[in-house]
């Protein structure tokens, strides 16, 4: 199911629970809708993971599994063979340094790269917590010092590890309340800021249909996605409350088209090159608009406090051309009689 905002409330306050009561998803909604600054455990039998939360963001997570270490997730990119991953950890342990930096010592990565790797070995790590379907976690209020720069937005990490890894029984028990009703795309995305998501382009036709009120099958039927694909896609848009049914809606909000979603990710237009006018610094306009004047060509940009300021000056009138003035007219003298 669904939980509600107090249930949400509820969740983001225990300090430890089930995970087959409060699945992964759920944990990372609730603690993100709170904003919470806390270590999230979870373990399985002898597996354990901790995930470090900042304002209810993940920004790092720690595991006891050999194959999430950056080394390993290195080799099976085909970043780093398993020689020079083995090298770079002993030289890690024995000089105490971060195996990262070890890895831009020697000019197998360099800082972007390793920025980007940090990010997917996040990812992948925490994207793996959706395919726990039991385990117990616990929450600590004490946070470690994460000295990292990683953050991972958490409703585009809902909506892939529910459309791609979640169970399917998890994904059954989420939806089937909302199998028989009438569905539709929230109208107010200030309700839920989940700030921009990417979609397949199957699942962005599932959200245009859903523009307008559809149950699943009815979705299903009408878009490319399987209803087993559909299903995964509304239990994680109504878990981010960006998919609702109608009859929790106002009356003038619960039927008729709405407008697309301001959340749905678009990609964005190569950029044009600049024209010789933008790449030497001048304000280039568009037709009909003037250009616009930089902060330090306008008067006073700059002056200190207190200096004396001259008036900005309007536009000026039009010049006219004097070769177009019309010669002055002739006076004619009356001719005596």
């Amino acid at each position: 199911m669904i939980p509600t905002p107090e249930q949400l409330d509820t969740i983001a306050r225990r300090s430890e629970g089930d995970l087959r009561e409060v699945p992964f998803a759920s944990l990372l909604k609730a603690l993100a809708a709170h904003e919470r600054t806390v270590v999230l455990a979870i373990r399985r039998g002898q597996l354990s993971k901790e995930i470090v939360f900042e304002y209810g963001v993940p920004v790092d997570c720690r595991s006891n599994l050999i194959h999430e270490t950056l080394g390993r997730f290195m080799v099976a990119q085909g970043k780093l063979s398993g020689e020079e991953g083995d090298a770079c950890l002993r030289e890690s342990v024995t000089r105490g340094v971060q195996f990262g930096e070890v890895l831009r010592e020697k000019g197998l990565v360099d800082s972007s790269e390793l920025f980007r790797l940090l990010q997917q070995n996040l990812a992948k790590k925490l994207l793996d917590g959706f395919t726990w379907s039991s385990g117990e976690y616990e929450l600590r209020p004490e946070t470690p010092e994460v000295g990292s720069p990683l953050k991972v937005r958490v409703p585009q990490l809902i909506v892939t590890g529910i459309t791609r890894f979640a169970p399917q029984e998890e994904v059954n028990a989420g939806v089937w309340l909302l199998a028989q009703e009438r569905l539709r795309i929230h109208p107010d995305p200030s309700s839920f800021p989940v700030g921009r998501i990417k979609l397949t382009e199957g699942q962005r036709q599932v959200v245009e249909v859903l523009l307008e009120p559809h149950t699943i099958r009815e979705a299903a039927d009408a878009a490319e996605p399987s209803f087993e694909e559909v299903a995964r896609l509304v239990y994680a848009l109504a878990l981010l409350g960006a998919i609702v049914p109608t009859n929790e809606l106002p009356p003038e909000h619960a039927e008729g088209p709405a407008n697309p979603p301001t959340w749905l990710w678009e990609p964005q237009p190569e950029a044009k090159p600049a024209s010789a006018g933008s790449a030497a610094g001048t304000p280039v306009s568009s037709p009909g608009r003037p250009a616009l004047i930089p902060s330090r060509s306008r008067p006073g940009a700059g002056a200190p406090p207190g200096a004396r300021v001259p008036a900005a000056r309007g536009p000026r009138a039009p010049r006219r051309c004097a070769c177009r003035r019309s010669p002055p007219p002739r006076r004619v003298r009356p001719r005596p009689r």
